[in-house]
């Protein structure tokens, strides 16, 4: 085990994000580690903006091994000048490939029980505030908890020094990647999670309803802010700016982009926010961030909401445009320092008095040695969790997918027979019994939870599955009714589309699938599956140079998909 301990270390660029490396040193050391770490982790950086709002955006794309482990093509970097975003792509990179590196190891971990390291263990009542758990089952789900074997990684709780084994996988089943980050230095990459875990969350007390003021122009003065505002009101981009600071004591800019021109042809309402200690810094984090998702706002791009929700209309961001109240940046906490350092103690001063611990895993690669870290700070929301979320939810869900699918059941029937009703206990039975291909059983399951009467993003999950298990079955008319339900609640959700468009295939309905696998693709231009099932059901409706283009893009993206290369080769044939 090795203690997290801070050290000075100043700040030597502050041209958009203050950062203790300039941007070039960022780019050449990434580089020259890259190429001496004998697996390839890295291709290259392609410029992916169509440079209308002059706002740099880049893909940084994996190289064969990396993908290899981390199934992943690209990450996406953004910034206020060309080479600040070339080196945000590269440490998205080194951050995410570095973390699933550690996750890969088995030497990074202990497996156990929380009974088993109950004196190093991460207490109890941490794990229930992990995911707000207000339940009136939490103390019958934490016993169940404590019970469960799972892995364990050592931390440094922040505040205090103190070593701690934190449940690993619990925590990345609540929080995926949230709380993952890299930087020039420990501090850096420090600041830099802690800052992203806070911006989760007030952007989930906001998704919540929370009132939140608006900020006006009044008081901006740092040039990169200025310049992109600028760039923004010349290409037309309205912008609104929210202060989402709400009682964290850590500042938090929100900001509301869209095109009146080109609003609901080729582009969205794009809502986001940043978090950093200078709290015009955290309005350039949000600012570059709106161009990431924005796609220029006139190239039809549908981008994925996480932090906060995607507003579907202007009826939806009333709250944005018409606040309660105004204020202005200079009204924010500043916790700012050239001493990055005293940042992160300023940073860990304001949530401890809130009472909020902090806990950071190393996660950094020991060959690309960039530091990298994992923070947790339970107690903190996540719009992303189910919006009942609990001990015992979160805990089924862990069974259902990493446990063997007999272990999974008696654990889920245990809990049925301690707990009252819930609507997770029997979805999650119903994922088991599909993964031991029993859609029956699965189905009955389904409807059990849906009796249930969950609520928004858990029951299109149930939905979604119901439908699932109905094409397994090859009842693929009933199955097209759920997904389509499952899809009204929620319509970028690729993995309900894509079964709603096989089973529209399956019933011969060429035309309404090839209309579904074109909005997956809106979604996920990447999906080398969704092109060739697109190309398929392209050519069953005689449009065979579109399917040919469909085809030849899938193979493109993945030369193994034999029926794309079958169906090019019937087509090529024809003429």
């Amino acid at each position: 085990m090795k203690t997290i301990v801070l050290k000075d270390v100043f700040k030597k660029s502050r041209v958009d994000q203050d950062k203790t490396a300039t941007q070039e040193e960022t780019l050449a050391r990434f580089m020259s580690r890259v190429e001496n770490l004998g697996i390839s982790v890295f291709d290259k950086v392609v410029r992916v903006d169509n440079g209308r709002l002059g706002i740099p955006v880049y893909f940084s794309i994996y190289g064969k091994d990396a993908r290899a482990l981390t199934g992943i093509r690209k990450q996406m970097g953004k910034g206020g000048t060309d080479l600040q975003a070339r080196a945000s792509a590269v440490m998205e990179l080194s951050e995410r490939f570095s973390f699933y590196a550690f996750m890969n190891d088995p030497d990074n971990f202990r497996f156990g029980t929380h009974a088993d390291f109950e004196t190093d263990a991460l207490p109890l009542d941490q794990v229930a505030a992990s995911v707000n758990d207000e339940s009136g089952d939490r103390d019958a789900a934490l016993e169940f908890f404590r019970l469960y074997p799972q892995r364990w990684a050592w931390s440094t709780e922040l505040s205090t020094g103190k070593n701690v084994l934190v449940p690993f996988d619990w925590f990345f089943a609540i929080n995926e990647f949230n709380g993952t980050s890299a930087g020039n230095g420990t501090e850096e990459a420090l600041c830099q999670g802690i800052c992203e875990v806070v911006e989760r969350h007030t952007s989930a007390l906001a998704s919540l309803g929370r009132p939140f003021p608006g900020l006006t122009r009044e008081g901006i003065d740092d040039p990169v802010a200025l310049d992109l505002l600028s760039r923004y009101d010349g290409a037309g981009i309205v912008i609104y700016l929210s202060d989402f600071t709400f009682d964290m004591g850590i500042p938090t800019v929100a900001a509301l982009g869209f095109d009146p021109v080109t609003l609901g042809r080729t582009s969205e309402i794009v809502w986001t926010a940043g978090t950093c200690p200078h709290p015009q810094k955290a309005l350039n984090r949000a600012l570059t961030e709106v161009a990431q998702l924005a796609g220029d706002f006139n190239s039809g791009r549908v981008y994925v909401a996480s932090g906060l929700p995607k507003p579907k209309s202007m009826a939806e961001i009333g709250a944005v445009i018409n606040p309660a109240e105004l204020s202005t940046v200079s009204n924010l906490p500043d916790l700012s320092n050239d001493n990055v350092k005293i940042e992160v103690e300023n940073l860990l001063g304001a949530l401890s008095s809130r009472n909020f611990s902090i806990y950071a895993v190393e996660t950094t690669h020991k060959g690309l040695q960039i530091p990298s870290f994992y923070t947790m700070i339970p107690g903190t929301r996540f719009r992303e969790r189910a919006q009942q979320a609990s001990v015992g939810l979160f805990l089924a869900r862990m069974a259902s997918r990493n446990a063997g699918p007999f272990e999974a059941l008696g654990l889920i029937g245990k809990m049925e027979a301690k707990f009252g009703p819930t609507h997770y206990l029997p979805f999650y039975r119903g994922t088991v019994n599909l993964a031991l291909s029993d859609p029956e059983s699965a189905l009955s399951a389904f409807d059990e939870a849906l009796s249930r009467n969950p609520e928004g993003e858990d029951l299109g999950s149930i939905l979604v599955y119901k439908g699932m298990a109905l094409k397994e079955m090859e009842r693929f008319d009933e199955a097209q009714k759920t997904l389509e339900e499952a899809a009204s609640l929620d319509p970028d959700r690729t993995d309900c589309l894509n079964l709603l468009g096989f089973c529209q295939f399956k019933l011969k309905d060429h035309e309404a699938a090839a209309e579904t696998f074109t909005k997956v693709l809106a979604l996920d231009p990447g999906s080398a599956m969704d092109h060739a099932n697109l190309g398929v059901n392209l050519a069953a409706l005689g449009k065979n140079a579109e399917a040919a283009e469909s085809f030849q893009r899938a193979l493109a993206l993945d030369p193994s998909i034999e029926f794309a290369r079958n169906g090019l080769s019937k087509l090529t044939a024809k003429g």
